[in-house]
């Protein structure tokens, strides 16, 4: 009985740790592509401003930030 037990203990224990590493490496992994999506689009901002003005310069903005987030007094 006591061999069944700890074997349990063991099995739950290694469980929890694998979801946990499975949890953590989620969760790095998003925010690291987080991060290259916004350089990315900074990146690219200018460059699209820049075509943007080339084909229409009457063209109205459309007030987003540079980031591509609407701002702050339109919540």
């Amino acid at each position: 009985m006591a061999s069944f037990s700890v074997e349990l203990l063991a099995s739950v224990q290694s469980v929890f740790t694998l979801s946990i590493t499975t949890s953590g490496m989620s969760v790095a992994l998003y925010l690291r592509e987080r991060r290259n999506h916004r350089k990315t689009r900074d990146r690219l901002t200018d460059r699209i401003t820049e075509l943007e003005v080339k084909l229409d310069p009457h063209r109205t903005s459309s007030l987003l930030t540079p980031e591509g987030l609407t701002r702050k007094e339109d919540e």
